[in-house]
């Protein structure tokens, strides 16, 4: 399958970023989807990102990503709309799902190397006011990709956004070709993984 490469590289990326702390409090594992323990925590990698997320010569854009555009798109039901951080193009697309109590820029350190890769990466602000359906947030990002022109999804997400990634590409006719769930529980608000 052509979608696996994809989905090895953001694991590989987001579990080597996670190897920097060394506080037992600090260490998580990751869910069976990896099979492997990763360490850190998002306030870790946040604290790096302004520094990082660009290049030389590159005027940093949302987030402090280069080339990074604030969007807002529907989210699938009356009178909901979502955020996120648009970075990229490519026949691929990751759609990335954040832990709770965090949001979209706390992917900000990982989007250059995703877009790199050729991908077109949407990192999306989950609803958890409301009717809270984390699942059809994810559900929505993909949607949004899709019409944008990606051929090929892949969902990550991290705690919360992992619940919501995997329940989501669950649903029939989700769109989703890939899903890498890191530290996920079970279920979330009204997400069942």
């Amino acid at each position: 399958m052509r979608g696996r490469p994809v989905v090895a590289a953001v694991v590989l990326l987001l579990l080597a970023a996670g190897c920097g702390g060394d506080d037992a409090e600090d260490t998580a594992a990751t869910t069976a989807t990896t099979g492997a323990a990763a360490g850190g925590t998002a306030a870790a990698t946040t604290a790096t990102t302004s520094a990082t997320a660009t290049t030389a010569g590159e005027e940093a854009g949302a987030c402090g990503i280069a080339g990074g555009q604030d969007v807002d798109f529907d989210a699938g039901r009356e009178g909901a709309t979502l955020h996120g951080v648009l970075a990229g193009e490519g026949a691929t697309a990751v759609v990335l799902g954040h832990e709770s109590g965090q949001d979209a820029c706390d992917w900000a350190f990982y989007v250059p190397d995703l877009v790199e890769a050729g991908n077109l990466v949407l990192a999306v602000d989950l609803n958890t006011v409301g009717d809270r359906r984390l699942d059809l947030d994810v559900a929505a990002a993909v949607a949004e990709v899709r019409a944008r022109g990606a051929q090929r999804v892949v969902a990550v997400g991290a705690s919360m956004g992992g619940t919501a990634a995997v329940a989501a590409a669950g649903a029939p006719g989700s769109g989703i070709d890939a899903v890498a769930s890191l530290s996920a529980p079970g279920s979330f608000l009204r997400a069942d993984a």
